[in-house]
């Protein structure tokens, strides 16, 4: 028998609202099917030991090391929590990096690298464009 997705979906809501009413004062990001979260690594440098945190969002969380000599890498988990983010070199050993802000991906974006440099460029060209009406 072939199911629809929208079969799926109500299905899914009726197995969602079962559990939410079966555990009322779970924490958010449980919920009655288990999460599966796949990190994949890639290395664009030398060899170096590398530590990756995974971070969930019932506060626990896992390190995995990485200390071999491939070229990407590929750990999976299998919980009843979702993840909330994953960083490699949480406790900042290795300063050797091109660019610290690849090291992290949360799963709500967090934009606020993003809006300082679009300050900070706004703000030079504001100096700029005061500097040109001196002129």
């Amino acid at each position: 028998m072939e199911h629809t997705a929208e079969a799926l979906e109500k299905k899914e809501e009726k197995v969602g609202a079962a559990w939410d009413k079966a555990h009322p004062d779970a924490k958010s990001g449980k919920g009655p099917y288990a999460y599966l979260t796949s990190v994949v690594l890639r290395r664009r440098g030398a060899p170096v030991p590398q530590v990756l945190l995974l971070k969930f969002a019932d506060g626990t969380s896992e390190r995995v090391v990485w200390d071999n000599e491939q070229l990407w890498q590929r750990h999976t988990w299998s919980k009843p929590v979702k993840a909330v983010s994953a960083e490699l070199d949480p406790d900042r050993v290795h300063y050797l990096d091109v660019n610290k802000l690849d090291d992290s991906r949360p799963l709500k974006a967090d934009k606020s690298a993003a809006r300082r440099w679009s300050v900070d460029l706004a703000a030079a060209f504001q100096y700029l464009l005061s500097l040109i009406a001196i002129v």
